[in-house]
């Protein structure tokens, strides 16, 4: 199945929140963070915005590596195509998050984002689960098209009291 290519649209220079981004700064205001140098590029300040996770395959298993250990830090998910992971899915089973993949995949199973979903709603979450018939590996092609994703998205908030998550 091929998706005809369209022009891709310029990247935002701004949040949804309306923070501008600063080289060097998570926005305007942000008065930088704890530790040396070399270790502050570990930290996500996300006191002036809401802060999406969004990954593909490896990074879709990187998506769920974050909002698994670090469900507070943001307003929602969007993963495609998942790889598999050790993380207990459960730990983000107040994200909300949209999941999508493609039947005919081969580079990873389906199974690994039917059994997620699965596990989420088993506990109480209630994610988006997305099935393209006919799709391979290369899900994000229709998922980042999918009408309802941009307003969904948009529409989803990280609860006040989250604000710098760091990792190191």
């Amino acid at each position: 199945m091929t998706r005809s290519a369209a022009k891709s649209p310029a990247l935002p220079t701004s949040s949804k929140s309306g923070s501008t981004r600063v080289p060097g700064r998570c926005h305007i205001g942000c008065s930088g963070h704890p530790g040396p140098p070399e270790r502050r590029w570990f930290y996500i300040c996300t006191a002036a915005e809401d802060l999406d996770a969004i990954g593909q395959s490896m990074g879709g298993a990187g998506t769920w590596n974050l909002i698994t250990h670090h469900p507070q830090a943001f307003a929602a998910a969007v993963i495609c195509c998942g790889s598999m992971t050790p993380d207990d899915v459960t730990r983000a089973v107040r994200t909300p998050l949209w999941n999508f993949h493609g039947d005919a995949d081969q580079t990873v199973p389906v199974a690994v984002s039917r059994d997620r979903i699965a596990v989420l709603r088993k506990a109480g979450g209630q994610p988006l689960y997305t099935e393209y018939a006919g799709v391979g590996h290369n899900v994000w092609e229709w998922a980042f098209t999918e009408p309802a994703l941009p307003p969904w998205l948009f529409a989803q908030h990280r609860a006040p009291q989250a604000r710098t998550v760091g990792w190191g």
